[in-house]
């Protein structure tokens, strides 16, 4: 019989210059025996973060990934879907980057200092507006960049070119799927979480409201409450057979702000 719910470890995996302090909001109530942190500071490819992920992972796990987190939480589940108990896509994108971004992306990167890239450059797309001069929220984001080693963003950077389209294998990603958004997040807008949402069998959709890309930082009781909410519903114990998909017709709408 498989684990139940409450003993599957819960793999979190970080977006670009961020660490485990981005996952605050959500990883708290877990116990410290069922949470693992994964450090993706040194990979160069989708492919080759999800094999070293996989060849040390739990048998079976929860996989979390917020931004680039979550692209690498899908090819985990296209690579090994028995594996994957359940996954949490936040703030995420099944899309790939167009070949002609290539050289921009790269040279966006190229001998800048990571405070400056995230606290500056593009600090306007990571928040809500109303977010914009918050200054302990500016400090936290800078000080997750500046904690991740040298070179960390231009290798993230080439994890997220590297990835594929994963739009044609969502479909076969049959597990428990929380998509998580912010409701103003420019950088993964709503349109790309509809078409994950509609093409995962398993999904169920929250929109954080007046939220950004940050939306774990900017709204965090409305994340823990919606990621907690789908936890503590999926039903492990179920077979793929058996399982019982939510219709996903009308997504739930999870706010902090009224």
């Amino acid at each position: 019989m498989p684990p139940a719910a409450s003993t599957v470890p819960v793999l979190f995996l970080p977006g670009t210059l961020c660490d485990a302090r981005v996952f605050a909001a959500i990883s708290g109530a877990l116990s410290a025996e069922r949470t693992l942190h994964a450090d993706l500071t040194q990979d160069t490819s989708v492919q080759g973060a999800a094999e070293r992920l996989l060849a040390t992972a739990p048998d079976r796990f929860i996989a979390v990934g917020f931004s680039l987190g979550a692209i690498i939480a899908l090819e985990l589940a296209a690579r090994a879907p028995h594996r994957i108990a359940a996954m949490a896509l936040i703030a995420g994108n099944a899309r790939p980057v167009p070949e002609a971004d290539f050289a921009a992306r790269r040279a966006a990167v190229a001998d800048v200092d990571p405070a400056t890239l995230v606290g500056e450059q593009l600090w306007s797309r990571y928040v809500h507006p109303s977010r914009s001069e918050e200054k302990c929220l500016r400090a936290l984001i800078v000080a997750m960049a500046n904690a991740c080693p040298p070179g960390t963003a231009e290798r993230q950077t080439e994890i997220a070119l590297s990835r594929p389209d994963n739009r044609p294998r969502l479909a076969r990603m049959d597990m428990p799927t929380l998509v998580l958004s912010g409701a103003q997040d420019v950088v993964a807008p709503e349109d790309l979480q509809a078409e994950m949402a509609n093409a995962l069998p398993c999904a169920t959709w929250t929109e954080v409201a007046n939220a950004g890309h940050f939306l774990l930082l900017e709204q965090p009781a409305a994340c823990s409450a919606a990621f907690s909410t789908w936890l503590g519903q999926v039903d492990l114990h179920q077979s793929r057979a058996e399982r019982q998909c939510a219709d996903i017709s009308t997504y739930p709408i999870a706010s902090e702000v009224s």
